[in-house]
């Protein structure tokens, strides 16, 4: 790109967790767990800025204490979404149900930017869950699935607007690279979590 040639603005993209992020992200020490503001910087650097709204506690959201699907529904801060962030180039959900709400009045509103999902529950015996599913997945405009047999299995249950998009995991490199690694026995723990607590697990299993 020439020197002097205008810098475009950047991609905003609207996050919506199903349970809150905030409290992880504050609670975040350096080596003591993956660094969950990684994905944000890299994406940072590509021109793309993430907003995650959290869901509202009680009782600005009814569900606000009940399971990460009720939770994530929270019709106010869908209308936050659809009324205050009409200028968004994308929202993301984080698995089905933040989407369900936009989904629903999305035409209503005049709505415009694409709504799209980040991560998906599997085929459930919860009434609720596969209600939610039902009417989600066809509805969305893009899957971001994070296994390429998510990818697969999702294409097959449910007739999506375009086949999914296989994004993998954002792998924190400096935390699990060798090079940091300090001398003595290990557990290896798995899991895309970051508020997991790594000191915690290890003095839990001294002993074991």
């Amino acid at each position: 790109m020439p020197r002097d040639a205008p810098v475009p603005p950047p991609l905003r993209v609207v996050v919506l967790p199903n349970r809150a992020w905030a409290p992880e992200l504050l609670a975040f020490r350096p080596g003591e767990a993956p660094d969950p503001l990684r994905l944000h910087r890299l994406l940072a650097e590509r021109g793309i800025v993430l907003e995650v709204l959290d869901p509202l506690p009680p009782p600005y959201n009814p569900w606000g204490r009940g399971p990460p699907l009720f939770a994530g529904f929270d019709p106010l801060r869908a209308l936050r979404v659809l009324l205050a962030r009409r200028s968004a180039d994308l929202v993301i959900s984080v698995f089905e149900s933040g989407a369900a709400v936009p989904l629903l009045l999305r035409r209503l509103l005049r709505f415009r930017p694409p709504v799209a999902l980040w991560d998906v529950s599997e085929a459930s015996d919860w009434r609720p869950r596969q209600m939610t599913l039902d009417f989600v997945l066809p509805r969305i405009d893009a899957l971001l699935a994070l296994t390429s047999r998510q990818k697969t299995s999702t294409e097959q249950r449910f007739a999506l607007r375009r086949p999914a998009e296989l994004i993998g995991y954002a792998i924190d490199d400096d935390f699990y690279h060798p090079d940091f690694a300090r001398d003595g026995a290990y557990v290896l723990s798995v899991g895309e979590d970051a508020s997991r607590d790594y000191p915690t697990l290890l003095a839990a299993m001294r002993e074991v």
